[in-house]
């Protein structure tokens, strides 16, 4: 299924304060396309997330509403409350060498 189909479907079931987590990488270069979730971690997101320096080059985030990861208009009451998405790029580092 599409990925955007299940992450709409995942935000009902996920509680808003809970971080997403994605390494599809369909989803992944759908956000570097659109220039989405391109922010490097924090040094206080990256202690949450118990990742060191070296495995925190691997990851990018976003903290943005889900209708524009989902990239239309907000139909839901879900699609306006803003949700911490973190990528995970190590799968595709080796493809966009």
């Amino acid at each position: 299924p599409s990925w955007r189909f299940m992450l709409d479907l995942l935000a009902v079931l996920v509680p808003a304060d809970r971080p997403l987590f994605t390494a599809d990488e369909r989803m992944v270069c759908a956000l570097a396309q659109a220039g989405l979730c391109q922010e490097p971690l924090s040094e206080a997101l990256r202690t949450q997330l118990a990742l060191d320096e070296a495995s925190a080059r691997f990851f990018t985030y976003g903290n943005l509403p889900l209708w524009q990861v989902l990239g239309k208009e907000p139909d839901k009451p879900w699609h306006d409350t803003p949700r911490l998405l973190v990528v995970c790029h190590s799968n595709l580092e080796s493809a966009h060498d």
